[in-house]
């Protein structure tokens, strides 16, 4: 169980493994541990404010794997604070869904339990930390972008691997492809897009990351990431597009058990910033 909890998190810091995949890992993951009763999610009364100051507008993100051909949609509630993704099993072929909650609580159905169970593994210590710079490492973002907005956040009370990758639509803009390039240099183009004539094209200039871009749309807003890698050392070869869409959605969590996962106090040894 611990070596299973242990590649799904290094799974889940990697771009192009299929996003269905990686929720169907984490909702096998979500055995054992210890229960508690089922008890209504109150996520978005903690912090509320800043959160909302941040998470400004709701968004459905596509996320699509081209080796499974398999798509997964998230939608993320900006009003209720929360996210809901929605994909096919591809062992099963059943349509499946989960959750995540402000507080970075993963939420899936267990059929052993017979109800809702949540696990805040995902955003809890080194896998927090680790996460977000790791993916963009991946996708060829700005990483002192992130860096900047993780620390930011941090001293807010916020974790920036909260919702994955829709942090990302609420940092970054076309000046971060513009000046911060210390580890990847861009190509700008200026491309029709989403009934916009207007939309900012940054193709990826770095071996390996052929037909690689990110697209921001007529209103800087970030509106897909796209990438072909081949033969990267970290990442290896593999192909991932996540589509932003910025379209009102609701998101209502269900009433869940907390599961504290095997191992899971490894993650957060030391990594306190209220401790020393």
């Amino acid at each position: 169980m611990k070596s299973r909890i242990i590649s799904t998190c290094i799974v889940l810091c990697m771009i192009l493994p299929a996003n269905a995949q990686i929720l169907d890992n984490l909702k096998e993951a979500i055995t054992g541990g210890t229960s508690k009763t089922v008890e209504e999610n109150t996520a978005d009364q903690i912090n509320t404010a800043t959160k909302r100051d941040f998470y400004q507008e709701d968004i459905v993100i596509e996320t699509y794997d081209v080796e499974k051909k398999a798509k997964t949609v998230n939608y993320f509630d900006a009003d209720h604070l929360a996210m809901k993704s929605v994909w096919k099993d591809h062992k099963t072929g059943k349509v499946q869904k989960s959750f995540i909650d402000s507080e970075g609580y993963f939420i899936a159905y267990d059929d052993n339990e017979g109800c809702f169970v949540k696990t805040n593994l995902l955003s809890n210590g080194a896998i927090a930390m680790i996460g977000p710079s790791a993916m963009a490492q991946a996708y060829k973002l700005p990483v002192g972008a992130i860096w900047e907005a993780s620390d930011q956040l941090n001293k807010k009370g916020l974790k920036l691997n909260t919702f994955m990758f829709v942090e990302f639509a609420f940092i970054l803009k076309p000046d971060h492809f513009r000046t911060d390039t210390d580890d990847t240099s861009y190509t700008e183009k200026t491309v029709a897009c989403r009934g916009s004539s207007n939309c900012t094209k940054f193709v990826i200039d770095a071996e390996g990351y052929s037909n690689s871009f990110i697209l921001f749309d007529g209103d800087d807003r970030l509106a897909e990431i796209n990438i072909t890698a081949k033969n990267q050392q970290q990442f290896g070869s593999g192909s991932g597009q996540l589509e932003y869409f910025y379209k009102p959605c609701e998101v209502n969590l269900p009433a869940a058990k907390e599961k504290k996962m095997p191992g899971q106090d490894l993650f957060n040894l030391g990594l306190d910033p209220n401790k020393n």
